[in-house]
């Protein structure tokens, strides 16, 4: 009787890793942009209306973004491992705006009950430029502690 050799490939585990520790810059940067007066809420508080409808927190953004991260973050290792490595930022930045855009409409729509929101433009480039961030950041990771030990 043989054993799927397939779950006992760790890099599985390290992707999503990076994956979560990809959210934490992409974090920071939408931070920076707050502290600068581009948007009112962190990546985190905005994610986190999802759960909590109308208080924004950290920490509930911070446990939905960690499990977002490390999902996305092997799912982009894993279509690497099938297709090929030549792309890596590009797919990890599909992946990533394919979520937030995700992300976005599932919070509109739990938050406000409309898909339109009346939040200022300066808060979705925020929440943008912090998930491109996020995915260089991710592929940059994924390329240097995952694919170039192959």
């Amino acid at each position: 009787m043989e054993i799927n050799k397939g779950l006992n490939d760790d890099r599985i585990l390290v992707a999503g890793a990076i994956g979560i520790v990809s959210t934490v810059v992409g974090e920071i940067c939408s931070w920076i942009f707050v502290y600068l007066g581009i948007g009112t809420y962190s990546t985190y508080q905005i994610n986190s209306l999802i759960v909590t409808y109308n208080k924004p927190s950290v920490l509930v953004g911070l446990f939905l973004n960690l499990i977002m991260g490390g999902i996305i973050g092997a799912a982009v290792y894993l279509t690497l491992k099938k297709w090929g490595h030549e792309h890596i930022i590009m797919v990890s930045l599909v992946y990533t705006l394919v979520a937030w855009m995700c992300i976005e409409i599932i919070a509109n729509a739990v938050v406000d009950k409309n898909l339109i929101d009346t939040r200022v433009i300066g808060g979705y480039f925020n929440q943008i430029i912090s998930a491109v961030i996020h995915a260089v950041a991710k592929g940059l990771m994924l390329k240097w502690f995952i694919f170039n030990k192959s």
